[in-house]
């Protein structure tokens, strides 16, 4: 089950107006909706300037005008939105977090961020832009010296946590690796829920890194896009997810039998953990009849 791309860029642009419109933010809105708009605001001793480009109220062509980000005239960042997140005052430099995103340009959905910053001694610059998701939301953590925005992870990759400060510039991301709650056991598991949250057990989490072995790595970006699932005869949680690709799998947990199942496509047809000769009678054709659109050639 999937999402055209005309529906996704609507629902990016309209996340996107949220944003802007927020109280927080340091323009008008309604403003912020006219093409060519400079959004001015001060950083440190100088300037920062953000001017709109001219296709941003409307989507149909986001290919063109991208946002420019500017300190008394030069370009340091462009792309097709750009906000500002998070502020930061130091004892050396005054900086602010950025939000860049594609709007669904060419490569899907992208959303970056860089740091701009001001000396006190008036010199300025921004970090390259770093991550590449899709209108994720960071932590962002401020403390005296430093900005930290932390990516916290999920089943479908570890965590990423950025850390600049002025003398040391952007630092290299350090990794959070994913991992499920202890106190969680096979008695917790909701029965309805996105499928990402199954994987905070820690029973059900350990069962499928047996289960897939080597390839539960691959596993764990099908829930790159989407995931859902639902609770079928006995307790038994079923539940599809699908990458970026829009490439989808599906999964069965028991929770009673302490047993978790997985199917995944490939070119050489479906995949199955374990072998589909140990799957459990009919299991497949309930998969199918949940999830018609992700087991096209299923059975």
């Amino acid at each position: 089950m999937g999402i055209s791309r005309t529906t996704a860029l609507l629902v990016l642009c309209a996340t996107a107006a949220l944003i802007l419109a927020s109280p927080h933010s340091p323009v008008v809105a309604q403003e912020r909706l006219t093409p060519g708009f400079t959004q001015t605001f001060a950083l440190g001793s100088k300037s920062l300037t953000i001017v709109r480009g001219d296709s941003n109220s409307n989507c149909g062509d986001c290919a063109d005008g991208e946002e420019e980000v500017l300190i008394e005239g030069r370009l340091l960042l462009e792309d097709a939105i750009v906000n500002p997140r998070r502020r930061y005052t130091g004892a050396e430099a005054d900086a602010v977090v950025l939000e860049l995103n594609n709007a669904g340009n060419g490569f899907g959905c992208r959303t970056r961020y860089a740091i701009a910053w001001v000396s006190k001694a008036g010199a300025f610059g921004a970090t390259e832009p770093f991550y590449d998701g899709c209108w994720e939301n960071p932590d962002f953590i401020v403390t005296p010296g430093q900005i930290v925005v932390r990516f916290p992870p999920w089943i479908r990759r570890d965590g990423l946590i950025y850390r600049w400060t002025f003398k040391g510039g952007l630092e290299a991301p350090a990794i959070e690796e994913f991992a499920p709650d202890l106190e969680r056991d096979w008695g917790w598991l909701p029965e309805r829920s996105d499928g990402a949250d199954i994987f905070e057990n820690a029973g059900v989490y350990a069962a499928f890194k047996v289960v897939l072995g080597r390839n539960f790595e691959e596993f764990r970006t099908y829930f790159d896009r989407y995931s859902s699932t639902e609770t079928i005869g006995d307790g038994v949680i079923v539940g599809a997810a699908a990458t970026r690709t829009w490439d989808s799998a599906v999964f069965a947990i028991d929770a009673k039998r302490e047993r978790v199942f997985a199917a995944m496509p490939s070119s050489q047809g479906w995949r199955f953990y374990p072998n589909e000769s140990e799957w459990p009678i009919g299991l497949k054709s309930q998969l199918a009849a949940k999830f018609p659109s992700e087991t096209r050639g299923f059975e």
